[in-house]
């Protein structure tokens, strides 16, 4: 642990320890500085926290700039659904069908369907593993089931 933030302290640490070919920090410039004077062959990176905390503070800027512009409510999915009936997220920008948003959709519906109507959670299971997969990782019915309610069916 450095006794301060200072770009010389840093610097000085870096000197003691020429094994250094990587240095993970966030944008502080005494951190650069230090970074520079002290392993001018070291690689500079920013790590994914730093960056992602970045991130998020220039998005609430920019948003909080735009407020005013924000004053419409949001479109739900049943509003903005298409005569065709897809919705939205079932196509991506280019207006193609994302088929694995559909076919899971239909897949939740079909497991809840049958939940309604009674039938036990093994049941279900047994007539839609297809055989793939290993069985450990649970299946469609049993991770649909706490969206069910939390009900669980005696097998």
């Amino acid at each position: 642990m450095l006794a301060n933030l200072r770009a010389d302290t840093f610097a000085s640490w870096l000197r003691r320890h020429p094994e250094v070919k990587m240095i993970c920090r966030d944008r502080a410039g005494s951190f650069r500085d230090g970074a520079c004077a002290g392993a001018p062959q070291a690689k500079q990176v920013a790590d994914m926290w730093h960056v992602l905390h970045n991130l998020a503070e220039a998005v609430e800027r920019i948003v909080g700039r735009h407020r005013a512009a924000l004053c419409e409510p949001l479109a739900t999915a049943a509003d903005a659904a298409p005569a065709g009936g897809t919705l939205p997220a079932e196509v991506d920008i280019h207006g193609r069908p994302r088929l694995l948003v559909s076919r899971t959709r239909e897949r939740y519906q079909q497991i809840h369907e049958r939940i309604q109507r009674g039938d036990s959670l093994r049941a279900i299971d047994r007539e839609r593993d297809c055989g793939h997969g290993p069985r450990s990782q649970g299946s469609d019915a049993r991770r649909c089931a706490p969206a069910a309610g939390g009900r669980r069916h005696p097998g």
